[in-house]
């Protein structure tokens, strides 16, 4: 078991936001890495430092960079409207920087993209060791850094991918693999893919445990954040996920479909999430024709993307998180350590990644079951619900993020010795 002790000497920790801030759930992983790092930080003597790229250089190459992608790994269903709104809306500096919240205890720095004002910057700055990098720093980058790989869906749903978008992810994370010598992963389940299907002799492979932690302002918004929508007092199920084909939302609309044929009229579902699939450009539109043909427009509501402060608003109001998914990298995606950590009731499905998640209110159904689903969630609307008591939620919260905070230590221990 990993032992952490107070260093005398300061350690200045870089949380590399690079590759991470144009997405949701990077956003979250970083702000849950800095959570986590603030819960020891004391006890460790460490300090923080956010490194956030910025500028017209990173700007322009994100956007390059995606649009290169949409034409070298496109398929005839490749969804380029999807695409360009990614490369098109990227934030600026200022925006980037607005994503995390401001702590005394976190520095946030900005340095011009590119590994060579990375590494400037982190001299200047005395820093240590950076976590995670998503991107490949090399092995000539001469801080020592943690890699990170997100899952290996490619292997799993190759039918999501193209062969050239397949082979380019393998050799991505292959040469992530040689290079680095310390990588984080989300799960003991992606740890174990990485060690079946590729070489990994040469690097210390440390899965980051399910440690589901709230922001503190999540426990303070109330029900009214989500008055925008009129329950009209009905009950609710609500699903957190981008509208991506491996997210299943299907199986949950025909399990809701099932407890409307019982005669029960006023249970909903609600749909938060972007609704672009770049892999398929139709997959949206033939969700919402499934539900129309169901007969259930007015029972599934399609809200698209919320701000974060209101998708907690609706999970705490509702029955429970529904997580249908057929493959994650993380125990249950984002949208589960969400509803955990608010204390919500969540119905995840039974996929391998998932039976990691622990926690008193999660609930499985057999994957791809919209009969075993709607079982549970026939049973949970006839459970009477208590609420979760907020200091509890404070505590349990807090004891998540040591956890996971010195797993990240270690892995950044790891890294400092073979320097």
């Amino acid at each position: 078991m990993f032992e952490y002790v107070r260093s005398k000497k300061c350690l200045n920790i870089g949380v590399l936001a690079d590759g991470f801030i144009t997405w949701g759930g990077g956003v979250d992983l970083i702000k849950s890495i800095i959570r986590s790092l603030e819960s020891i930080q004391n006890e460790c003597n460490i300090s923080i430092y956010l490194l956030v790229p910025s500028g017209v250089g990173y700007q322009t190459r994100r956007k390059l960079s995606i649009l290169r992608a949409s034409f070298i790994y496109s398929s005839k269903n490749t969804n380029f409207t999807a695409l360009k709104k990614v490369a098109f809306k990227m934030l600026s500096p200022d925006q980037t920087c607005g994503l995390f919240d401001k702590s005394k205890n976190v520095n946030l720095v900005a340095y011009k993209y590119s590994n060579k004002c990375l590494l400037e910057t982190a001299h200047r700055l005395n820093i240590d060791v950076i976590i995670p990098s998503i991107k490949n720093l090399g092995i000539n980058f001469d801080i020592p850094w943690v890699g990170y790989i997100p899952d290996l869906q490619h292997l799993h749903l190759k039918d999501n991918f193209t062969d050239k978008e397949r082979d380019s992810r393998d050799q991505v994370f292959q040469d992530m693999l040689f290079s680095a010598n310390v990588v984080v992963v989300n799960s003991q389940f992606v740890k174990e893919d990485l060690e079946r299907n590729y070489e990994t002799d040469a690097v210390e492979i440390i899965a980051l445990p399910f440690s589901p932690n709230p922001e503190s302002v999540w426990l303070e918004c109330g029900s009214e954040v989500s008055e925008s929508w009129a329950c009209n007092g009905n009950k609710y199920f609500i699903i957190s996920n981008q509208f991506w084909m491996h997210k299943s939302h299907i199986t949950a609309f025909k399990s809701l479909n099932l407890l409307l044929q019982e005669g029960s009229r006023n249970i909903h579902i609600v749909c938060t999430g972007s609704p672009d699939e770049y892999r398929d450009a139709g997959y949206y539109d033939s969700v919402q024709r499934e539900v129309r043909n169901m007969g259930m427009s007015k029972n599934i509501h399609f809200l698209g993307h919320l701000d974060k402060l209101e998708q907690i608003g609706f999970i705490k109001r509702s029955v429970a998180l529904i997580q249908p998914t057929l493959f994650e990298g993380g125990p249950g995606g984002g949208s589960v350590y969400d509803a955990l950590s608010i204390g919500a009731y969540v119905i995840v499905s039974d996929i391998t990644v998932n039976m990691e998640i622990e926690g008193e209110r999660v609930i499985f159904f057999k994957s791809n079951s919209s009969e075993d689903l709607a079982n549970k969630m026939r049973d949970l609307l006839e459970k009477e619900t208590v609420v979760v008591d907020k200091q509890k939620l404070i505590h349990d919260g807090y004891q998540q993020a040591e956890k996971l905070g010195k797993k990240v230590m270690r892995a950044a221990y790891q890294a400092l010795k073979y320097q």
